[in-house]
């Protein structure tokens, strides 16, 4: 990424991760065109794949794309970069990156309305006062209920899966002592 905001690019092609609208490789760096006109203020890489954040707030991804991590409602490689789509009134703060998906941390530009039992429509804050005078962020706490939820629907299997690991190694360790035997064995005939 250049100090004017745009992005050049090289390097394995072969999911169309460098943006150039090939599949090939590029031996050096190359401009991505088809981001010309915008200033790109971030660029983030998973594998085989490349997203880019513009000043406007506009977030573009490009290249494998076989787990959906581009955004654009599809699981297509895609060569040339494709707007992600985000369907929130919230702007795209940042974005990141990992092996096959993305994260985009959104920053609330307007007030959240939420509609009452009544029908009547209000605005609502994140963080609303509770008691004395604590605050509480009810999405965390929703996303803690969440975590903890999953982490008991996970604990089972998880002891399962120890059991299987234990199980698993006394089978390995019994067949190394059969081998060291056999092995002991076949040295003393010798």
């Amino acid at each position: 990424m250049t100090n004017t905001g745009s992005v050049y690019t090289w390097g394995c092609g072969s999911d169309g991760q460098c943006g150039h609208g090939t599949l090939r490789d590029a031996a050096r760096p190359k401009l991505v065109e088809n981001l010309v006109g915008k200033t790109i203020v971030d660029v983030k890489c998973g594998h085989n794949f490349t997203m880019v954040m513009t000043s406007s707030h506009e977030v573009f991804a490009w290249g494998n794309n076989t787990y959906g991590q581009l955004g654009n409602n599809g699981n297509g490689k895609n060569s040339l970069p494709v707007q992600v789509i985000i369907n929130s009134s919230a702007r795209v703060a940042s974005v990141a990156c990992a092996h096959f998906h993305c994260i985009l941390w959104m920053q609330v530009t307007e007030p959240v309305r939420a509609t009452n039992s009544a029908g009547s429509i209000r605005p609502v804050s994140a963080i609303r006062a509770k008691g004395k005078g604590e605050a509480v962020d009810e999405q965390t706490a929703a996303a803690k209920k969440s975590l903890l939820d999953a982490s008991e629907r996970l604990a089972p299997l998880l002891e399962t899966y120890k059991e299987k690991k234990e199980n698993c190694f006394k089978v390995l360790e019994r067949e190394k002592e059969i081998r060291e035997k056999a092995l002991a064995d076949i040295l003393a005939l010798a």
